[in-house]
């Protein structure tokens, strides 16, 4: 009896998540962890300090073979394909065994999201999935994150919501044309903030992780840790709906972008978190390493409570 494709995808994602961790058993996702691969994002400086400042990480941390997050440029279609054409065979000279999470933007200033949807940047986004696919066919691919806010260009708020699940599904079949081993990543940011995340779901088909990001942000992390984590968690669209939202639909939770925000050493969220990830089905987090738009510098003294714990835990 054949699988219908959604069944067939389902599987063969499933099996690949649980692969891409090193050393974990397919069966360990049964227990509800699919194994949780640690990574980071760190400040790059010129190209080819990408490799060398998550090798610096590694060694500061006491863990090896770290996931590294990096983008390619939204500004313009042109800067976007330009930077696609190098950026990767850096990383590949630094170390063609390192695994990159690459955030694609959806879209650009003055190319709507219907106009993605009907094909305008198609010739874009080909070149940028082949050049990805070749570098890597089998890399997560984070198209248009945290569109629930207001601040990118693919924003779904403003009744933009079919419009952003049209585009998205659209990019998504060109990157898996490129390569069927792409694992995409829905990721949001945690809240409501512009408009409700389940509103502008893709669907189970275009979808293979359901990410979130989340920084301690929250004022009452000064007065009251426990307190502002609770509101975290239960706080509309925030930690127990990401967890409850992607048992839902069957795919595995990341966290790639997480860290300290603008809240001071809070060696609590830290703790919290890594209990958290290390308790439900956490396939991948990215720890934000560096204090551009958020102070998440953990390893260089600036948070000293928070990197001791962050150390010893080794989320």
């Amino acid at each position: 009896m054949r699988l219908s494709h959604h069944l067939t995808r389902a599987l063969f994602c499933a099996s690949l998540v649980a692969s891409m961790v090193v050393g974990l058993p397919a069966s360990s996702r049964a227990a509800g962890n699919s194994g949780n691969q640690a990574g980071v994002y760190v400040d790059w400086g010129n190209p080819m300090g990408r490799e060398s400042n998550v090798q610096a990480f590694e060694a500061w941390l006491g863990r090896k073979n770290l996931l590294a997050l990096d983008y390619l440029p939204g500004d313009t279609w042109a800067n976007m394909v330009a930077t696609a054409k190098w950026l990767p065979g850096y990383w590949w000279q630094g170390n063609p065994n390192r695994k990159v999470v690459w955030s694609i933007a959806l879209t650009v200033s003055g190319t709507s999201l219907t106009q993605v949807a009907s094909g305008a940047a198609d010739e874009s986004f080909k070149t940028i999935a082949d050049i990805l696919a070749h570098a890597n066919p089998n890399a997560i691919i984070r198209i248009g994150w945290e569109a629930n806010g207001d601040w990118f260009a693919w924003s779904a708020g403003s009744g933009q919501q079919a419009n952003y699940i049209a585009a998205y599904r659209h990019v998504v079949d060109i990157f898996r044309k490129a390569s069927p081993s792409f694992l995409m990543d829905w990721c949001v940011n945690i809240g409501t903030l512009k408009v409700p995340p389940d509103q502008f779901y893709p669907g189970d088909q275009y979808v293979d992780i359901i990410g979130m990001d989340i920084y301690d942000k929250d004022p009452l992390s000064k007065i009251d840790p426990k307190a502002a984590w609770q509101s975290y968690l239960t706080s509309a669209y925030g930690l127990n709906w990401h967890r409850d939202f992607a048992a839902k639909h069957g795919k595995p939770m990341a966290y790639s972008e997480w860290g300290m925000g603008d809240e001071g050493d809070n060696p609590y969220f830290i703790t919290a978190m890594a209990n958290w990830m290390a308790t439900n089905n956490v396939v991948y987090n990215i720890y934000w390493n560096t204090n551009a738009s958020y102070p998440g510098m953990i390893s260089t003294g600036q948070y000293p409570k928070a990197a001791k714990q962050f150390q010893a835990l080794k989320p």
